[in-house]
């Protein structure tokens, strides 16, 4: 006799009509083929869910049925809960560390349904409804094919050596991001600074949105690199472990960031020995450990030459005093207040200041009680960019246009 077992969830988020994602964009891969993977330390069961896992949440389902090919047999309830957890879950974070492109999917919402029967003592498992939650995916083909675009800018003008490449995606992100701080403290208003997309088109993000873009580059130009989560000095943070010349490196570009100035190198192919202070800590996703096996690193850094030069890729918005200045315009408005500022120092610019061509200035918009954001937007040469969120950073290359707009809370 066969009796129905009740599906067992384990973990809970309420999911909403979602649109339809668009194809993601084409895009080059430079160099090698062989690049370091997570989901070759799955099971077989493991690798086939995490290659359902790609196909469905790229292609725009935020949920799907899987089948097992033979329906699996427990001897309980409660392993069949820890078995099936531990199968979709090791797989879920395999997919997520090799996908440092995927920026709409809330990391920790995942909803694993499986459906059982019993027959006898025996407890069978026959298919699973999986879902996630997608975040930031308003506009989103528009902002694929911005990252992309990014990403390939980048890696051409990245040099030849993958040595080469890595100092420039390392200088590239300690010259054009900031750290968010106000994402720091309230990650749910700011999903996309824990997002590559965050540190490469909006030039803000979190130590977890510079690690991703630099993965990211890394990929796309061949290069063997993973993300690496865990405590650093006794602080929760994520950096990167690269290979380079046959041999695993540590590299932590948000520690490197100078906040003005040159590139620091503190923190740039470290090995070992000299970052006993970075503990590696299970999952990224769930709280439960993976057992995944990172990358041995070097017990030595690398040896670096002479970093006085300068990168093959240097900031193309960095300021330049060959470069004509440039004036800064904005409209305030009476439901709430509109600020530009300098990155570095507190005070708000006038309207009609001028400013050395590419520096970095800060856009902060807050609404008026009884009123929310509705947008910023950002006429820069000839060329209107729209943003959404309250606090953001903007690299001026040209006479540029601010104005905010607010609306009534609903």
């Amino acid at each position: 006799m066969k009796k129905r077992i009740t599906a067992f969830i384990f973990i809970l988020t309420v999911l909403f009509s979602l649109p339809i994602i668009e194809k993601m964009p084409e895009y080059t891969v430079y160099g090698a083929d062989t690049v370091w993977s997570y989901r070759s330390q799955l099971s077989e069961q493991e690798a086939v869910l995490y290659d359902e896992m790609s196909e469905k949440f790229q292609g725009g389902s935020a949920s799907f049925t899987y089948s097992f090919p033979t329906a699996l047999e427990f001897e309980s309830t409660q392993e069949a809960q820890t078995k099936i957890r531990e199968m979709f879950f090791r797989a879920y974070e395999a997919f997520y560390r090799d996908h440092p492109q995927i920026f709409w999917i809330g990391k920790s919402n995942i909803t694993i349904s499986p459906q059982g029967v019993q027959e006898g003592n025996k407890i069978k498992v026959s298919n699973a409804d999986v879902s996630v939650e997608f975040t930031s995916i308003t506009e989103l083909a528009e902002k694929q094919q911005a990252l992309e675009a990014k990403v390939q800018e980048i890696i051409k003008n990245a040099g030849a050596s993958d040595f080469d490449k890595v100092r420039a995606f390392h200088d590239y992100l300690t010259n054009n991001c900031q750290y968010d701080e106000p994402a720091a403290q309230t990650p749910k208003n700011y999903p996309l600074s824990y997002e590559a997309f965050g540190a490469l088109v909006y030039g803000n993000a979190t130590c977890e949105g510079y690690s991703k873009a630099f993965k990211l580059l890394c990929d796309r130009a061949g290069i063997s690199c993973v993300l690496v989560g865990g405590n650093a000095g006794g602080e929760s943070h994520m950096w990167n472990y690269v290979q380079v010349d046959g041999a695993y490196y540590l590299v932590d570009a948000t520690f490197d960031d100078p906040v003005g100035g040159e590139p620091r190198y503190t923190y740039f192919l470290k090995g070992k020995g000299s970052t006993p202070e970075y503990v590696n800590q299970g999952s990224f996703t769930q709280n439960f450990n993976p057992h995944f096996t990172d990358p041995a690193l070097s017990q030595e850094d690398y040896p670096l030459p002479d970093m006085s030069q300068k990168p093959s890729i240097v900031s193309a918005e960095t300021p330049n005093e060959d470069k004509d200045p440039c004036q800064i315009n904005y409209t305030r408005t009476r439901n709430g207040n509109l600020s530009i500022q300098y990155t570095y120092s507190s005070g708000s610019l006038d309207n009609g200041q001028i400013v050395p061509y590419g520096i970095v200035l800060k856009i902060v918009a807050f609404p008026n009680a009884g009123y929310q954001l509705e947008s910023i937007s950002v006429d820069m040469g000839g060329t209107t960019k729209t943003i959404e969120k309250g606090v953001s950073y903007l690299t001026v290359t040209s006479d540029c246009e601010v104005s905010a707009s607010f609306k009534k809370t609903a």
